[in-house]
């Protein structure tokens, strides 16, 4: 399967994130989010998203307000 197919067959976006405590930004994000739409890759967390701008500022209000970077 090419990378094009691939692409075709994901719904939304993929917003990255990274950080120093990148299972408890995945903890956090599952509570308030789809939680099968979080997934952790490392030190970044993958939040897949129909509405970028709106749930990266969502995530963005989250992290901080956690005490998380």
């Amino acid at each position: 399967m090419s990378l094009d197919e691939v692409k075709k067959l994901m719904k939304g976006t993929i917003l990255e994130i990274r950080s120093d405590q990148p299972r408890g930004v995945t903890a956090l994000l599952r509570e308030h989010f789809d939680p099968d739409s979080v997934g952790l890759f490392g030190d970044r967390v993958h939040l897949i998203t129909e509405r970028p701008e709106d749930d990266s500022k969502e995530a963005e209000k989250l992290i901080s307000g956690a005490g998380l970077h």
